[in-house]
C-alpha cells in the first residue's frame, strides 16, 4: 500500500501564531501544490483534517493573515487558488539527505489531488460517529458500571427537552455529561472547620 506524507517547513511549525490544524493544513497545501498553487476545496481539506468546511475556511484565513499563503480566484473558473508563500525544504539542519521509505510519495508528486480524493474517499473511515441520544436503560447501565449515583430518567428527560445540547453546542459525549451530572448531584459536604488553639 502506498503511503503518502506531507512536508511542513520549520518556519511554519515553529510559528506560535498558528494553530496545530493550520500547520497541518499548510503542509497539505504545500504537498498538493502544482504549478505553484493548490486548488483543493474546503471539502477535501475538511475530510483530511476531520473538521468542518467552515473551520477550514477560518484556518485558511489564519494562514493568509499570517502571510503564509496568498488566495486568488482562478481567472477561468473562479475557483479559489491557494499559493503557499514559504519555499519547500528538504530537511532540517545538516541531515538534508534522509532517504524516503519504500512506497512513500508526497501527495503532490505524480498525483493530482482530485484523483487522490476520488480514489480514497470510499476507503477513508469516518472521523467521528454521529451522536445518538441514549435510552434511559443505557444511561442506567452506564451509571451502574461506573458507580454513578444519579437519576437516569431525569438526566435523559432534561437533555431530551433541551435537544441534547451542551451549552450552545450539540452534545458529543453523553457519558461525560452523565459523569458531570452525577458530580453536580452529589451533596456538597463541607470540610470540617479548622480548629484553632488560642493561648
Amino acid at each position: 500500500m502506498e503511503e503518502n506524507f506531507i512536508i511542513i517547513p520549520e518556519s511554519i511549525y515553529r510559528d506560535e501564531r498558528l494553530s496545530p490544524r493550520a500547520v497541518l493544513l499548510y503542509g497539505l497545501v504545500l504537498s498538493l501544490s502544482q504549478n505553484g498553487f493548490c486548488w483543493a476545496n474546503n471539502r477535501f481539506f475538511a475530510e483530511r483534517l476531520g473538521v468542518s468546511k467552515d473551520r477550514v475556511s477560518r484556518i485558511v484565513s489564519e494562514l493568509a493573515e499570517c502571510g503564509f499563503v496568498r488566495l486568488s480566484p482562478d481567472p477561468d473558473s473562479g475557483t479559489r487558488r491557494i499559493y503557499p508563500l514559504v519555499e519547500k525544504t528538504t530537511g532540517i539542519g545538516e541531515n538534508t539527505n534522509t532517504p524516503r521509505q519504500k512506497n512513500q510519495t508526497p501527495l503532490g508528486e505524480n498525483a493530482n489531488h482530485r484523483k487522490y480524493l476520488d480514489q480514497n474517499i470510499e476507503n477513508t473511515p469516518t472521523q467521528r460517529k454521529r451522536f445518538q441520544p441514549p435510552s434511559v436503560s443505557e444511561v442506567a447501565d452506564y451509571c451502574r458500571e461506573h458507580s454513578l449515583s444519579m437519576d437516569a430518567e431525569r438526566f435523559v428527560d432534561y437533555y431530551t427537552a433541551n435537544g441534547w445540547m451542551a451549552g450552545r453546542s450539540r452534545m458529543r459525549d453523553w457519558q461525560a455529561a452523565a459523569r458531570n451530572w452525577a458530580r453536580r448531584e452529589q451533596p456538597n459536604t463541607p470540610a470540617e472547620p479548622e480548629m484553632k488553639f488560642v493561648n
